[in-house]
């Protein structure tokens, strides 16, 4: 509520005679307001103080849910270098890369598809342009059968190139 009301946190510490850091504990479940509180949220936010106190349960469900688990580890730079350009040209995260690849999982990373991925963007900027002309009356029963096929073919030899 507060980010869709635009209020910084300090902005809305301020409207409500509070510290900045009692926003974010409230927003993170670790407390909840007063009374006297809620009610000013209420009349800040222009939304019932049930609406504010539901808000403040569900940020309470939230924070007691588990937290993922963080490993750590030391790695050569050496090491650390190739995860990071590895997880950069599979546009992941290095965490996320990580994670995908431990005990036997694999990333598979097609370079040289630049052209490939251009055509693409080319294909559906035309099934964009198509869809306006059928949409506007300008055309009438496009036969997209040629086109079907030449896609399911792509996606075929880019499973097959996947797969290898």
């Amino acid at each position: 509520m507060r980010l869709r009301n635009g209020f910084a946190q300090k902005k809305l510490a301020i409207l409500l005679g509070v510290h900045r850091n009692s926003i974010g504990r409230w927003e993170n479940g670790d407390t909840i307001p007063d009374d006297k509180t809620v009610e000013r949220l209420s009349l800040i936010y222009k939304v019932s103080e049930e609406i504010i106190r539901n808000a403040m349960a569900l940020s309470l469900t939230k924070s007691l849910e588990p937290t993922p688990n963080v490993i750590a580890f030391r790695c050569s730079d050496e090491m650390y270098n190739r995860i990071k350009d590895n997880a950069k040209k599979a546009n992941m995260r290095i965490g996320t890369y990580v994670t995908r690849t431990y005990d036997g999982g694999s990333v598979n990373v097609i370079s040289g598809l630049e052209e490939f991925d251009h055509e693409l963007k080319q294909i559906g900027k035309n099934l964009n342009q198509l869809t306006l002309l059928c949409n506007t009356g300008a055309i009438r029963n496009p036969d997209l059968k040629n086109l079907n096929n030449t896609l399911n073919q792509i996606y075929v030899k880019l499973n097959r190139l996947i797969g290898d």
